[in-house]
């Protein structure tokens, strides 16, 4: 639909961000009526400035309840809505998860004479009072062992989450990792995040001009554009280990100086430990040293009081990106090796996963699954019938169905665990006895060691376990949505 011309006779579409126009009474009636008014917050304060835009404190004056405001800048845009907002704004409104910053909705400013009928459009977020890198700045602020591990966590977990909804972050670091009040982390700021490309095509380009340098890894900075969730992993081996140094592990002034920081922690970037880097545009180009060897290890150990923390941060901080740990073997190797006890950040809002396989009590479903299930066949036996006639699904449903698609995810996150667990059971000569709870899931109950045996045992019982209830949340789904 067109109304009208620009001064230079064009027309002009009218598409989310268009303007200049002359008609005040069409301007008042279209006014963006998919967009409430941004009036309706009281702005406090300025807090900081994303990758595309500034980033406001502010208030619903109603409800009272804190957002932050990000405003879209427009300056550069002779015409229509930056693509960089819009790929923001549709990557965000596909991700629903604890640990993934939250778009509540997008407001704008009255299109009135006074802006050239150009609206300002903001982007509402929850508001998140920290972030790690000022945390991590503030000598007042201490981390023990437990927070560290409690942060480590929820970032994999958050990874773990974009990743398996084919989503690269392509700015990890720790300015854009947001802490509540509460202790919930959030990955923040998708003003460089992108789709992963499902084209068979192993050709698909992406740019290398991403990632802040100082948690850039070491292909991009060769000049690889065919990448993938490896790049933000290096950005997590990154942020972890700021996170016990205080201050980030390799400060490049430049991208010649980075890659040789990157060499004196990982060791020298050869063909050996590298096969194809060769191949890389910038190989031949910019000055590798030579006969580094790896440290990863030595240089963390002052600092990090945890062994499996350190191994973890080792396979995090892999110079070839096809042999870095991913966010799922990453987050599995944590719950098996790293997990303990959150330490005084505060216990977020529900459960974070569900209970090591190990420790479940045997013949309890655990409660996320139950009352996903529950409220699934609630909602579908009332709904289901109408969803052939309707234009979208009941909201009911469709929550529910979200839910329970989590939980399925959820679960087969932590049957690999438990097959890793049986794995690693069966393979082992070297047993430290594990401590099993009892069945009735008393916090307070003493627990008390079993033998290799028991422990073999009872996590093939768990594997099966989970594999059982897995396999009927699989065939729930697949009977309820073909009806």
């Amino acid at each position: 639909m067109q109304k009208g011309s620009n001064e230079g006779g064009s027309s002009s579409n009218h598409g989310i961000a268009s303007g200049g126009y002359r008609d005040m009474k069409y301007i008042e009636d279209y006014d963006y009526k998919f967009c409430e008014e941004v009036s309706k917050y009281e702005k406090l304060a300025k807090i900081g400035q994303g990758t595309f835009g500034e980033v406001f404190k502010a208030r619903h004056k109603k409800t009272k309840h804190f957002v932050a405001l990000k405003k879209v800048l427009m300056e550069n845009e002779k015409e229509g809505f930056p693509i960089t907002a819009l790929r923001e704004i549709k990557i965000l409104q596909q991700l629903h998860h604890d640990n993934v910053v939250n778009l509540i909705e997008i407001c704008r400013t009255k299109a009135t004479q006074f802006n050239r009928f150009r609206s300002t459009f903001f982007l509402v977020f929850d508001f998140c009072e920290h972030d790690l890198a000022g945390l991590l700045s503030n000598v007042n602020v201490k981390f023990g062992l437990g927070e560290i591990k409690q942060v480590m966590k929820q970032l994999l977990d958050g990874l773990f989450y974009i990743h398996h909804n084919k989503i690269l972050h392509r700015d990890m670091k720790a300015a854009n990792i947001l802490i509540t009040k509460s202790g919930v982390l959030k990955l923040a700021d998708f003003g460089l995040a992108r789709a992963i490309s499902l084209s068979k095509n192993k050709n698909v380009a992406y740019t290398n001009r991403v990632v802040t340098l100082w948690y850039r890894p070491p292909e991009l900075l060769l000049g690889e554009r065919s990448y993938g969730p490896p790049v933000d992993m290096w950005g997590a081996g990154c942020i972890m280990a700021e996170m016990w140094t205080r201050t980030p592990i390799m400060q490049g002034n430049t991208e010649q100086h980075q890659l040789t920081l990157i060499c004196q922690l990982c060791g020298s970037i050869t063909p050996e430990v590298w096969p194809d880097v060769e191949k890389l545009e910038l190989y031949n180009k910019m000055e590798i040293p030579q006969g580094q060897k790896r440290k990863v290890k030595e240089r963390l150990k002052p600092y990090v009081k945890d062994q499996k923390a350190i191994e973890l941060l080792d396979k995090l901080l892999t110079l070839d990106p096809s042999k870095r740990i991913d966010s799922d073997n990453a987050l599995i190797y944590f719950k098996m090796n790293i997990s303990g006890p959150p330490g005084g950040m505060g216990t977020p809002p529900g459960a974070y996963g569900m209970p090591s396989p190990v420790n479940r009590p045997m013949g309890q479903m655990p409660n996320a699954v139950r009352v996903a299930a529950s409220n699934l066949q609630q909602n579908a036996s009332i709904d289901v019938g109408s969803l052939k006639a309707a234009e979208q699904p009941p909201l009911k449903f469709d929550k529910a169905l979200e839910d329970f698609y989590s939980t399925c995810d959820e679960m087969e996150l932590h049957l690999r665990i438990a097959q890793a667990s049986w794995s690693q059971a069966l393979r082992s000569q070297r047993y430290t006895p594990v401590p099993v709870a009892n069945t009735r899931m008393d916090t307070n109950a003493s627990s008390e060691a079993i033998t290799y045996q028991q422990y073999v045992s009872t996590v093939k019982s768990q594997v099966a376990y989970i594999q059982e209830i897995h396999d009927s949340l699989m065939e729930l789904a697949k009977s309820i949505t073909s009806e």
